[in-house]
């Protein structure tokens, strides 16, 4: 399953310029994730074996591919401006539903 994870539109207002980092983390587990990040838009990347991926821009963007056996699990993020100070997001729970993703 292949989740394409950026910023809303309603954060991206608020800036000029903005660059992310995501990281995914087992839910109430403790085992390590199959699932992994795989692209990133232009100025990004990932990091740690898959389990990070970055992005900058308003247009940013990160490509998850998530693995069925890891549901649920989670995935955590942090934003900033320039070189102001970093915005961490809810940690958001992804599980599947009908053979979907989805958030909970």
């Amino acid at each position: 399953i292949l989740l394409n994870i950026k910023l809303d539109e309603r954060t991206l207002g608020r800036f000029h310029d903005v660059q992310f980092l995501v990281e995914t983390l087992p839910y109430e587990r403790g085992e390590a994730l199959q699932s992994s990040f795989i692209d990133a838009s232009k100025g990004g990347g990932t990091m740690c074996d898959g389990r990070r991926a970055h992005a900058r821009g308003k247009k940013g963007w990160t490509m998850l591919q998530a693995n069925a056996n890891d549901c649920p699990f989670a995935v955590k993020a942090g934003y900033a401006s320039y070189h102001g100070a970093v915005t961490l997001t809810p940690v958001v729970q992804i599980r599947l539903r009908d053979g979907r993703a989805e958030e909970l």
